[in-house]
């Protein structure tokens, strides 16, 4: 199987892990403190370029910083992409998905959501790091279709 990510259309989420603590200024938001665990940020691609497209971006550390994202991604470890080919913007679903997990928490109230028609509390989640990821994306994949897994360490 290649590790390859679509360009069509759909919708997304960057799977982070902390290992520690940090401190951090975001516009906006100001300082905040994170602690260690396993982050996930949910987003769609609906744009020119697809999935494929947005997730080159969020990979390129040298990126210039526009979305709140920008300012979080080169302090954690990108793991995994886990993306769905879908013409519909679900990246609230996929958010209330991982909010329904045990132990999840919001760590940045309003972060990536400022534009968020169905009033999500944010659209990054924290979740301990012992999380089984295995599991938690094989859920995912029940609820929703044309899910996929990317892992950008090895390409």
């Amino acid at each position: 199987m290649k590790n390859v990510i679509s360009d069509r259309k759909g919708n997304y989420i960057l799977v982070m892990r902390l290992n520690k603590g940090i401190q951090i200024t975001i516009p906006r938001f100001g300082v905040l403190e994170l602690f260690p665990g396993d982050y996930f940020y949910c987003g769609s691609a609906h744009g020119s370029g697809g999935i494929k497209s947005r997730v080159l971006r969020h990979l390129n550390i040298h990126a210039k910083r526009f979305w709140h994202i920008d300012y979080l991604k080169n302090h954690m470890q990108i793991l995994e992409i886990w993306y769905q080919v879908d013409p519909n913007n679900q990246e609230c679903e996929f958010c209330q998905f991982l909010v329904g997990q045990n132990f999840s928490s919001i760590p940045i109230e309003g972060f990536g959501s400022s534009d968020c028609k169905k009033r999500c509390m944010a659209h990054l989640i924290k979740l301990p790091k012992n999380i089984n990821l295995d599991r938690l994306y094989q859920e995912l994949k029940i609820i929703f279709d044309e899910m996929y897994r990317y892992f950008p360490n090895t390409v």
